[in-house]
């Protein structure tokens, strides 16, 4: 019988669970058995593992291994935050056997918290929504979320603030693809769910293994929004945001320029009229009018198009190659530009699109693209890059760290134009039955691993340790994204607001 803890007693509650496995908060089925928590009845526990870590953020990290049916291996990560009043976890899901697992389905971490009056308040997603915010009276109607196609903060938002009793706690979902919340008050206690990957139903073939959202909890003790909110932003800045550069300094506000729109040349909402002879005027007439600039945007329309053309304005239609277009940018004209910035006190951001290709059959004939690599559909406008894919990550990635580390590019920004959830499922189906949700899984924990490998590429020569975060705007922001990017545009729908919001 579980113990009884005061409702903020988030340590004390993690180390019980710690003690007691069948509390853990986390459930899924397996060959259409429920599962929730991990009672040593149902699971061989292999190993339990606990390191404390002091500084800078007091975090415990406790992991847990382990075995179902004689195949199927189960490692949840939590991790607790001694002095911040947060705790948060992830499962990791391997097949250790040498034949298929059962079917995985309904990964999902249930919570429950008992106090009176319970409202959820937070804001919606960009796209649509605005980050317009809400606020839901839970005695009165339930709540659910839903984010579907495959960008997490369009239309909804995986961070919730649960008002209850004398107090609350802070809810989030890190997960860049599809997730699910939903909240129902009994009269006496609120039901939790939280789930990434909709619709996950799929089994790991010898040696395959996937990983769910990472889900974070956060109680606080008095019932107040603004403490909730700086309750939340403590947590968040000191726990969670990517360092600045290798000296591990914080990041600070910063400014940057696109100067795409001086060039007098045909533009289409990127730099594709950028050359090798408009940069400087630009760069000079700032330092000139002692403007104070530190990083200098290099938008969409740089790179050659698949079948080695050179675009005169459609940056959409061409991406994939990831190579500088030597008619725009002859021998190492960008690389003066980067040298240029650099020594005038500028850094150089630079913008990719990884999960999108155009035109594979010319990337095979001209590039060495697979065209099994290519995920498209009839009626379907775009064409996913699978990443998910070992040896497509591999290729992809080589080329974008070749073009950031031969011209020294200190940031790198990452955008993603298309919605992928449809794609990600056509690719499911075309695996067989019984795969559903896998594509995304791969997808979206190759889409961490890139950005991870990019940071270590950009940190090697003194550039930047954090990513610019881009989905059509504002559809990146997850938790688990922003423990190594930032987001610099709040949103590509709505462009014309900030001024209006912050006077």
């Amino acid at each position: 019988m579980r113990e009884s803890y005061t409702n903020y007693d988030i340590n004390k509650w993690m180390w019980y669970c710690f003690e007691h496995p069948a509390e853990l908060p986390f459930g899924f089925t397996y060959n259409g058995k429920r599962y929730e928590g991990f009672s040593l009845k149902d699971f061989e526990l292999i190993s339990r593992s606990h390191t404390k870590k002091r500084k800078p953020d007091e975090r415990e990290n406790l992991i847990f291994k382990f075995l179902l049916d004689g195949c199927l291996e189960i490692t949840l990560d939590c991790k607790t935050y001694t002095n911040r009043g947060f705790c948060e976890w992830t499962a990791w899901f391997k097949n250790v056997s040498d034949h298929n697992t059962g079917i995985i389905s309904d990964p999902c971490t249930t919570l429950e918290f008992v106090g009176e009056r319970p409202v959820l308040k937070g804001i919606l997603g960009d796209h649509g929504n605005g980050y317009r915010p809400y606020s839901i009276d839970l005695t009165t109607m339930p709540a659910v979320f839903d984010s579907i196609g495959g960008r997490a903060t369009h239309i909804n938002f995986p961070y919730f603030n649960l008002e209850y009793g004398d107090g609350g706690s802070m809810l989030a979902i890190g997960w860049a693809g599809t997730w699910h919340a939903d909240f129902l008050f009994d009269g006496v206690k609120t039901v939790c769910h939280l789930s990434s990957v909709q619709g996950l139903n799929t089994y790991l073939k010898p040696g395959e293994s996937i990983r769910t959202a990472l889900f974070v909890r956060g109680d606080y003790t008095v019932r107040d929004e603004h403490y909730a909110t700086n309750f939340w932003r403590s947590w968040f800045i000191e726990c969670n945001m990517p360092k600045a550069d290798k000296t591990g300094a914080a990041i600070e506000p910063f400014s940057t320029c696109c100067i795409a729109g001086d060039t007098g040349l045909p533009n289409s909402d990127g730099s594709i009229s950028e050359r090798h002879f408009t940069w400087r005027p630009s760069l000079e007439k700032m330092l000139e009018e002692k403007i104070d600039i530190n990083f200098r945007w290099f938008d969409a329309g740089w790179y050659i198009a698949p079948d080695g053309t050179s675009p005169e304005t459609d940056w959409w239609g061409t991406v994939g190659t990831w190579e500088l277009d030597k008619n725009k940018w002859p021998d190492d004209t960008f690389l003066q530009s980067t040298e240029f910035a650099r020594q005038h006190g500028m850094k150089t951001l630079m913008w990719f699109e990884p999960e999108r290709v155009t035109n594979p059959d010319n990337l095979v004939k001209n590039y060495g693209y697979k065209r099994e690599w290519a995920i498209e559909m009839e009626n379907i406008d775009g064409i996913a890059n699978n990443i998910g894919d070992p040896a497509c990550y591999r290729w992809t990635l080589d080329r974008i760290t070749k073009t950031l580390k031969e011209n020294k590019v200190e940031m790198y920004r990452e955008d993603i134009n298309i919605t992928p959830d449809d794609l990600w499922i056509h690719l499911d189906a075309k695996e067989g039955e019984g795969r559903r949700g896998i594509t995304e899984c791969k997808d979206i924990d190759a889409h961490y691993r890139m950005w991870d490998e990019i940071i270590k590429c950009t940190l090697s020569y003194g550039g930047c340790g954090f990513v610019d975060s881009c989905a059509s705007g504002g559809g990146r922001n997850d938790l688990e994204s922003m423990r190594r990017g930032v987001p610099i545009l709040r949103s590509d729908s709505d462009r014309t607001t900030i001024a209006k919001d912050f006077p």
